[in-house]
């Protein structure tokens, strides 16, 4: 008996036909919606049935080295993908719905993006004679980016009025951003295999926990904040500084929490560290149209 690997060197993932970079690890499942049956007569089922569509489920973790991201304008549309491992046979799919997706960024860390497929329709182990096959392999050089102090900043922005909450900042230790959407098949008679359209169930939930250092931040008046709630834009960027860029630091990439409320205020500290303050904003959102614009540079 042969005995081949397919190692993690060798895997390339694609979406909808483009190379996705960066890539870590990846999972994936499928779920297969059958039902026993019983029959006049007998005490165990007689016969099993496929009862529902085929779904699935696809996820990678991936680190942050570029200022553009495929998946940022595929929430409304969603995708198509193949996870080659052999030059002839790859794990396909064809309907993909972005469910979660988030961001981690840290100081002295390099930032990572995850991101959630749900999965349905026929899935593929051979590439050939599919439509939609990924283009040749080239080599994918780049370069990992490892934020300084400094690199990671918040705005904070009116937007629907409320308490004043006075904290612009470049020194951002860490934050975790996360989009979550739960989407849901229309089937129709006869329809076992493919639904015949998806719709969101609203409102979509953007979520930033940020921790940041206090210096000059004055905190709010929180018996005020009972009847007149925080809510803010809250943009967090990403910034790549060269030794010469003086004030004027590139935006690698930035994420939006648009009319977010402060939900929780926490303070910590120790004899080796400053004073921390970590935030949570949630913003609800109405329409995933918007949803790319959160993403952008």
């Amino acid at each position: 008996m042969t005995h081949n690997n397919s190692s993690f060197e060798e895997q390339s993932l694609y979406l909808s036909g483009v190379y996705i970079d960066g890539v870590q690890s990846i999972a994936s499942n499928i779920d297969f919606p059958s039902e026993d049956y019983l029959s006049l007569g007998y005490t165990t089922p007689v016969a099993s049935a496929i009862d529902g569509v085929l779904e699935g489920e696809f996820s990678a973790n991936r680190v942050l080295i570029s200022e553009e991201d495929i998946l940022t304008g595929c929430f409304p549309d969603g995708v198509s993908g193949h996870l080659r491992y052999t030059p002839e046979n790859s794990y396909i799919f064809e309907t993909g719905l972005i469910t979660d997706y988030s961001c981690r960024a840290e100081i002295n860390e390099i930032p990572e993006l995850d991101f959630t497929l749900q999965t349905w329709g026929k899935m593929f182990t051979s590439i050939t004679g599919y439509g939609e096959q990924p283009g040749p392999e080239t080599n994918h050089d780049y370069d990992t980016f490892l934020p300084n102090p400094g690199d990671i900043t918040m705005e904070v922005t009116d937007c629907a009025g409320g308490h004043e909450l006075n904290l612009t900042s470049n020194g951002v230790r860490s934050f975790d951003y996360n989009i979550r959407v739960e989407w849901n098949e229309v089937s129709t008679l006869g329809s076992s295999s493919v639904p015949q359209g998806f719709y969101v169930s609203y409102p979509i939930e953007v979520e930033a926990i940020v921790t940041v250092e206090v210096n000059t931040f004055i905190e709010p008046n929180f018996l005020k904040k009972i009847c007149q709630p925080i809510y803010k834009k809250l943009t967090l960027n990403i910034n790549k500084c060269d030794p010469d860029c003086g004030d004027s630091p590139q935006v690698l990439r930035k994420f939006v929490v648009p009319n977010g409320q402060l939900l929780s205020y926490s303070n910590f500290s120790d004899m080796d560290d400053v004073l921390l303050v970590e935030l949570v904003f949630i913003s609800k959102i109405t329409s995933i149209y918007g949803l790319g614009a959160l993403l952008g540079k």
